[in-house]
């Protein structure tokens, strides 16, 4: 077993020979680099949650460029591609949305790609019906609610 000061030394030194290869664009091609990053991501992901937060920044700035820059990539990526058990052991969902975040154009709304659905709101902001049906629904409804006496838009209403 190695001391707590070893092995913090041991993970510094490991981890910097690790972003050394998959960091020097002047030594290293970028197709050599991409190659090594996918052989060593589990180990590679360990950068992401060490201590010191300058090697996690510049853990962090490889792998967000190694990743699409669009939101769609990056979920994609984040939900579907990336092996998340070699943070298992943390709250890696941290690290998800640090690579959602780091696309978001502050200065630029949100916005839906122009071919994506899209489905009316629910209920129009600042205004509820008047419907005289849907008033008497949700007076209608007790502290048990009965499944079939509600509604569509008194559940709606109810929880506008």
């Amino acid at each position: 077993n190695f001391s707590p000061s070893a092995q913090e030394e041991w993970d510094k030194k490991y981890l910097e020979l690790l972003y050394g290869l998959c960091a020097d664009s002047n030594r290293y091609p970028h197709s050599l680099r991409q190659e090594v990053f996918q052989k060593v991501e589990r180990q590679f992901m360990l950068g992401l949650r060490a201590k010191d937060p300058e090697t996690r920044k510049k853990f962090f700035s490889i792998y967000h460029e190694s990743l699409g820059k669009t939101l769609f990539a990056r979920l994609h990526y984040i939900i579907q591609i990336q092996d998340w058990d070699a943070l298992s052991d943390v709250f890696w969902l941290k690290q998800g949305l640090d690579l959602l975040l780091a696309i978001l154009v502050e200065d630029q709304s949100i916005t839906l790609a122009p071919n994506s659905a899209r489905l009316p709101p629910l209920v129009a902001s600042n205004y509820l019906p008047e419907s005289s049906a849907m008033q008497h629904q949700i007076a209608d409804v007790s502290e048990v609610p009965d499944a079939s006496s509600l509604t569509f838009e008194g559940l709606i209403h109810k929880h506008a």
